[in-house]
């Protein structure tokens, strides 16, 4: 008797106006996928300033925006993000290796030159949702689009001359800045510069090549100055040769 009262009961559910039910503990459990629909986004908006022609020319100018994965095999979690010239279009995923749930956000890339500046702006317009599979489907998964727009890293090449020798420049930097075997972090007021740094005899003196990427950039306003960040960086690189 107890084998067909589940499924009566189930059935019973699946069929009513919702299709979501609550267990004991406030636990919820959506029985069937709902229908994808589509909203507008008329409320975020991110905006870089880059140096023109300066950046490692990867991602979008110079930005480069993570795929994400993590979680499990029977629950994987997943960001990533397509884009060509205009427009960006990042997903947020669930799925267990073959049906998921998740929603694809379109967004609009604007650039505008100014000076020796780029102003890049990142504008979304929509959000697609969609669920998988025929019963028990993933939720919706939460997503912070503001925070990922404004998640984008740079990586900057630049290179300095010295009248100091190279053990001297050298133990400046191990000094002054935390390390690792193959890198030194520095902590900018808004940024975090994770640099090679290559140390040279140079004619009197030394020359410094440093490769630097720069992450965990915070946004004022919305707009993110990567070109304030990278003076401040190099600001920091010439007291640290010099000193």
């Amino acid at each position: 008797m107890r084998s067909r009262i589940l499924p009566t009961f189930l059935c019973f559910i699946i069929s009513a106006c919702s299709n979501k039910i609550t267990l004991p503990g406030d636990y919820n459990i959506q029985l069937v996928p709902e229908k994808g629909c589509v909203e507008k986004i008329d409320n975020i908006k991110i905006s870089y300033i880059i140096p023109v022609n300066v950046l490692k020319s990867d991602g979008i100018d110079g930005l480069v925006f993570k795929a994400n994965k993590w979680g499990t095999d029977t629950k994987r979690e997943m960001v990533r993000a397509h884009f060509d010239p205009t427009q960006m279009e990042v997903e947020r995923r669930t799925d267990n290796g073959v049906a998921g749930s998740g929603s694809i956000y379109s967004i609009d890339i604007d650039k505008i030159d100014k000076d020796n500046n780029r102003i890049i702006t990142f504008n979304p317009k929509t959000v697609k949702t969609y669920q998988n599979g025929l019963i028990l489907p993933f939720p919706l998964p939460t997503f912070d689009l503001t925070s990922y727009l404004a998640s984008a890293s740079v990586v900057y090449k630049f290179e300095m001359i010295s009248e100091y020798p190279v053990n001297s420049i050298k133990a400046n930097f191990d000094r002054i800045l935390k390390s690792d075997s193959s890198s030194y972090q520095l902590q900018l007021p808004d940024c975090i510069a994770v640099m090679e740094v290559k140390i040279y005899p140079y004619r009197k003196g030394s020359k410094v090549e440093i490769i630097a990427n720069l992450s965990k950039m915070r946004p004022a306003d919305s707009v993110i100055n990567v070109s304030t960040k990278i003076k401040a960086l190099e600001m920091r690189i010439k007291t640290i040769v010099n000193d």
